[in-house]
């Protein structure tokens, strides 16, 4: 659990949440997880595991 947080915060600078509504920061914050899946991909058909 700690790399999705800590490639989370370093690739996407999802750390600080500078929106102002709650919705922007539930969209943001629901559109972070499929981009780190999406960097997880690529990073695996790169190795030659996926």
């Amino acid at each position: 659990m700690e790399k999705v947080y800590a490639v989370t915060k370093k690739m996407f600078k999802a750390g600080k949440v500078l929106t102002t509504t709650v919705q922007r920061v539930n969209l943001k914050m629901l559109c972070t997880p499929f981009c780190y899946n999406l960097y997880q991909v690529r990073t695996l058909k790169i190795k030659g595991i996926f």
